[in-house]
């Protein structure tokens, strides 16, 4: 892990040569400093606490919109809902109507068993990197008329780990962390455009060791929806905020011990690992710091890796932050501790929106705790109750969308 207390802007003079940068990207110079090892305060955090005001949306049950337990997507856009699992990608209303869904299988314009998407709110379309089929094109399905435009060239061919709609016409990736080409490309990530042109690219400036101790190049993960896009090596601490041509500082961890050797892919115990949530709100971020404890047995002839997680809550508003020691959604009664190996939050959305997902049986088991527990307006109790008049065991998830409150009281 590297990690570096102060750290140097890194200015990139060929990124993004074609690309003009938002005013609001500009007038946002934050950078948190969040001293993870000597953190004193401690949070109770509440659902209540993190929400401004919230509405339900159950999603509609039909033969071909049954949804399984694991869902590993969910991005609730101004008209429509995409919901993605492991069987495929399904398309609801904005108030949860099923609309159709995407198979996964081997056609051209199916979904690959390992993919990734991402949803642009502009024009509500969904582009798609199919890792094992059309790996040399993402697929772009139009929601609006549920067809597929023409794929889009991909112009470096290999994997790509991670991508984003940038500029409304540019396309962000970063190449596969694992890249087979005896030639690997040198960037953390890279810039083209619709037409499968490169544009630019930025070079990695980190290393990592393999399980075969090789020394390859790290990559760069996106986080959007603040209101400037973060960058972050795999295996770093620091979140960069990309403006223009440079990379800045954001949100650095401070560690008492800087390691600057090349991580180890596979964790030593004692390492730590830093994980951020893939999308923003505008408000509060919540990241966990995972220190590796080893392998315990978890069934016959399998391991299972232990990690000690401590959770953050930062306030973006005015920077103070503190570990979670606890967290109750309120609206159900659920409650969690930081004794537990790991714990769960509401998820935020890059249009500053965040959800919880709760299955029927949860909030059927849950009736007297959302009877009791009142924090939230007399409305979704209300809406609550048509809702669960028609509700079975197996129906579909119940979204609960809401809006990040502002600020946040954050004991000193």
């Amino acid at each position: 892990m590297i990690r570096k207390n102060c750290l140097i802007i890194a200015s990139i003079a060929s990124l993004l040569a074609y690309c003009k940068t938002p005013d609001n990207q500009l007038n946002d110079n934050r950078i948190f400093n969040i001293d993870v090892e000597n953190c004193k305060t401690l949070i109770d955090l509440k659902l209540s606490d993190l929400i401004d005001s919230c509405w339900l949306i159950p999603l509609e049950t039909t033969e071909e919109s049954v949804l399984a337990e694991y869902i590993r997507y969910i991005h609730v856009a101004n008209d429509y809902i995409v919901i993605d699992n492991n069987e495929g990608m399904f398309l609801f209303t904005k108030n949860g109507k099923f609309i159709n869904k995407l198979i996964v299988g081997r056609a051209p314009d199916e979904l690959s068993i390992s993919h990734s998407i991402f949803y642009y709110d502009k024009e509500d379309l969904i582009f798609i990197n199919n890792r094992y089929t059309n790996e040399n094109k993402l697929l772009c399905y139009d929601v609006k008329s549920q067809t597929f435009r023409p794929p889009i060239n991909k112009c470096l061919t290999n994997q790509w780990d991670d991508f984003i709609i940038y500029q409304d016409s540019l396309i962000m990736a970063s190449p596969s962390l694992l890249n087979p080409d005896q030639d690997p490309n040198p960037y953390a990530f890279f810039v083209q455009n619709f037409e499968g042109n490169f544009l630019s690219g930025v070079n990695s400036t980190r290393m990592f060791r393999t399980n075969k101790q090789e020394e390859l190049l790290q990559r760069m993960l996106f986080y959007c929806g603040d209101q400037n896009i973060h960058v972050k090596y795999v295996f770093d601490d620091t979140l960069f905020t990309l403006k223009g041509n440079q990379l800045s500082p954001y949100l650095i961890l401070q560690f008492k011990e800087a390691q600057d050797f090349a991580p180890n892919m596979t964790p030593e115990i004692g390492d730590t690992r830093s994980f951020f949530e893939k999308n923003e709100n505008y408000s509060f971020l919540i990241f966990r710091i995972a220190t590796y404890e080893g392998l315990i047995p978890f069934k016959p002839g399998a391991m299972k890796a232990v990690y000690k997680n401590v959770y953050f809550l930062l306030d973006k508003s005015n920077g103070e932050y503190g570990i979670i020691k606890s967290y109750i959604d309120d609206f159900v009664g659920n409650s969690q501790s930081n004794e537990n190996e790991s714990m769960s939050f509401p998820t935020s959305l890059r249009n500053n929106r965040l959800y919880v997902a709760y299955r029927p049986n949860e909030l059927m088991q849950k009736e007297s705790s959302i009877r009791l527990n009142r924090n939230f307006p007399e409305s979704l109790y209300s809406h609550y109750n048509r809702i669960k008049a028609n509700l079975t065991d197996t129906d579909n998830p119940i979204l609960l969308i809401g809006i990040p409150k502002s600020k946040f009281l954050i004991p000193r």
